[in-house]
């Protein structure tokens, strides 16, 4: 169970040097004080740091209804609710993907997070995998 956790931490660790961190000295320390927890052991502390980022499910869910007033909001609502594969999720994906792109270029680099995701969803309606 441990070395499954560690692991699950440490994906959470890249992710949030990824898409939540500049490449600030202070941000950077951070990151290594995170490290230093996980090779510590220290994974209860650990994950009450991590668990104060947002997550993907989370920053989906907070896009989609920054989205309420577009026209593409109720494709996106029911791509939350099923694992939909028509042409409509497709273009759905595509949409949310712009979207993604906008809130990078506003600042919210840690949109960033949802974009492996949608395009691996493309990739199964597109390719059928």
């Amino acid at each position: 169970m441990s070395k499954e956790r560690k692991q699950e931490l440490l994906k959470r660790i890249i992710e949030i040097e990824r898409f939540f961190c500049n490449n600030e000295t202070n941000e950077s320390s951070r990151i290594r004080s995170l490290l230093d927890l996980l090779r510590a052991d220290r994974l209860n502390e650990l994950q009450e740091i991590v668990d104060k980022y947002p997550t993907s499910e989370s920053l989906f869910t907070k896009l989609i209804e920054k989205l309420k007033d577009k026209s593409v909001y109720k494709t996106l609502k029911k791509i939350t609710e099923s694992q939909g594969e028509d042409e409509s999720t497709l273009k759905g994906l595509f949409s949310l993907g712009t979207h993604v792109a906008i809130e990078i270029e506003h600042g919210s680099k840690e949109y960033g997070i949802l974009l492996p995701i949608i395009h691996e969803r493309i990739g199964k309606i597109v390719f059928g995998k």
